[in-house]
């Protein structure tokens, strides 16, 4: 592997220049992104090549612009700055820093243990749970590596014992919040 020269910098706003052919239409995200930046801070960095130009942040440079109110003059600490790449490598690099993570699963165990306690509420997104996912079995008497699911239309863990998921009557089931409401400990009363 070829070694490249980085360094972490302090830059304005005003100087970090996206790339002009970005593919990625990240605008719905950035509310999302400086949510997260002002509830935890500015800690995944921006990396930019040795002419300015963001190989990967775009999103995190809109949520900062945002937050400043739009003034370019504010100062980003912690900026990676990569130097020797060539144009192909920073342009794959973009697409890759964006697409592998579309490649990984949600271990719904797992991930019903990370979120049980944290609050999205304002968020812009789901987790397309649904309501028996947070019955799963807890007690490890279920497979070995839990419930996973790997895509929006549940290709990956449709277990509707054979009845095309209809359930046991026509009753009509009200559509589940997007983010659930409830917490462990929570008590109902009915």
């Amino acid at each position: 592997m070829k070694k490249r020269k980085k360094e972490y910098i302090d830059i304005s706003l005003g100087e970090l220049i996206p790339y002009e052919n970005n593919p990625r239409e990240n605008d719905v995200a950035v509310p999302d992104v400086e949510m997260s930046i002002e509830e935890i801070g500015y800690i995944n960095p921006i990396i930019i090549d040795e002419n300015n130009v963001i190989i990967c942040g775009h999103t995190r440079r809109k949520a900062l612009l945002e937050q400043a109110g739009g003034d370019e003059s504010v100062i980003v600490d912690g900026v990676i700055k990569v130097y020797g790449l060539t144009e192909k490598e920073k342009n794959k690099y973009r697409v890759l820093d964006n697409k592998t993570g579309e490649e990984a699963f949600w271990n719904k165990r797992k991930l019903i243990e990370e979120i049980k306690e944290l609050d999205f509420d304002g968020y812009n997104f789901s987790f397309d749970l649904e309501e028996e996912d947070f019955n799963l079995d807890f007690s490890g008497n279920d497979d070995e590596d839990g419930d996973t699911y790997a895509d929006d239309n549940g290709d990956e863990d449709e277990e509707d014992g054979g009845n095309g998921g209809e359930g046991f009557g026509n009753e009509e089931i009200p559509e589940l919040p997007k983010i659930p409401r409830v917490k462990l400990g929570d008590i109902w009363q009915l």
